[in-house]
């Protein structure tokens, strides 16, 4: 059949045909069998080659496809379009540096799982959806359930602004982008690793705890954590200035003024037991740790203090939650009882543990404290 067909006929052929016919007619002579070898191999592997590359990078570009572009009918701004008036609001004049640093970063999550939505597509749903995404990552230690809500909130405290500050003026009369927060209330409980519970250290482990060798600074630490309650970051960030005595001769750290605590109501006064024994008084702060963005240093206390520890395999972990778990169950235990006047406590500490600098610690102490120097 290919003999037949020489190349004038093949031109007069294509004289009557259109481009595209003329193509599929080319086509067609190339693939006719003939048993001679065809005159045309390298064309048609050429061909091949082209038509096999064309498949491999439409696969790539299958793979590496962005998200399909958001249909926004309604002409709203999206999520990252209202984050500049967002965190240029008044609100953050009054909220923790540290919390304001790390909005961005909560909100950027969640829009790299539901997309940079506009803001009236945004759906309870995406709040299930984000939850479950963060659950599922692979990261190490895993996302905790109180992480998962807080990055669910950064983008609900979004919505909340938007609902209380942002119109849209394009119209008249304006009207509200948004007409309520639709991630507020949204049932997140599920999702995450769930919260650790801390239980008080037996007298055992606290005996066993203050055994180990330690350097003198951590054993004051620890030992002010135990018989005072105070937490980590309170006990960790402690000045000099601080540590005071009152006319009665009471020693106690002041927290009511000039300290970082966690709420309004933990500032107060702290009074010391005499089983406590401090160093001499000096200026500064009384501890070295590193002091992070948010002017706290619980995080690299406590990461010394458990590294110590489990370089000794001493009862599970320090526990600097545990120590302050295991002196409310011990003021409890011995009958911490109120006194008339507010604010003055009065503790029965069983004197477990004393400072580096003490004699040979006493079975029992009370603590006796009035309102100037003992707080709660």
């Amino acid at each position: 059949m290919r003999k037949l067909l020489t190349q004038s006929a093949i031109d007069k052929l294509f004289e009557h045909l259109d481009i595209a016919e003329a193509k599929q007619v080319r086509l067609a002579i190339e693939f006719l069998e003939d048993d001679e070898p065809n005159p045309y191999p390298a064309r048609i592997q050429q061909r091949q080659f082209i038509e096999q590359q064309s498949t491999e990078n439409k696969t790539v570009r299958s793979q590496n496809k962005k998200p399909d572009l958001i249909l926004n009918a309604t002409g709203c701004p999206t999520i990252t379009d209202f984050m500049p008036s967002y965190l240029a609001h008044r609100k953050w004049d009054t909220i923790s540096e540290k919390h304001k640093r790390f909005i961005p970063t909560h909100i950027k999550k969640c829009v790299e799982i539901i997309g940079d939505l506009p803001i009236d597509q945004i759906l309870p749903t995406h709040a299930t959806q984000i939850a479950e995404v963060m659950e599922d990552s692979p990261k190490t230690p895993p996302y905790s359930n109180a992480t998962i809500r807080t990055y669910v909130g950064g983008l609900s405290g979004l919505l909340t602004h938007i609902h209380d500050n942002e119109t849209n003026t394009d119209v008249n009369p304006p009207k509200p982008w948004i007409t309520s927060n639709v991630l507020k209330g949204v049932k997140l409980e599920h999702y995450g690793e769930k919260k650790r519970s801390f239980e008080a250290l037996t007298e055992e482990q606290l005996h066993a705890l203050f055994k180990l060798p330690m350097p003198n600074n951590d054993r004051l630490l620890l030992s002010i954590l135990i018989t005072t309650g105070m937490r980590l970051d309170e006990a960790a960030l402690l000045r000099w200035d601080q540590y005071k005595t009152d006319k009665n001769g009471i020693r106690y750290f002041d927290l009511a003024t000039d300290a970082i605590v966690k709420t309004s109501y933990s500032k107060r006064l702290v009074a010391l037991p005499d089983c406590l024994k401090m160093p001499v008084a000096s200026e500064g702060r009384i501890f070295d740790f590193k002091i992070g963005l948010d002017n706290k240093s619980s995080k690299f206390a406590s990461r010394r203090l458990n590294d110590r520890d489990s370089s000794h395999h001493s009862p599970p972990r320090c526990g600097t939650c545990e120590m302050h778990q295991t002196y409310q169950t011990k003021s409890l235990a011995t009958n911490v009882r109120p006194v008339v006047a507010p604010r003055a406590w009065v503790f029965s500490i069983p004197a477990l543990v004393c400072g580096p600098f003490a004699a040979a610690p006493p079975t029992s102490h009370l603590c006796k404290a009035d309102t100037a120097s003992c707080g709660s």
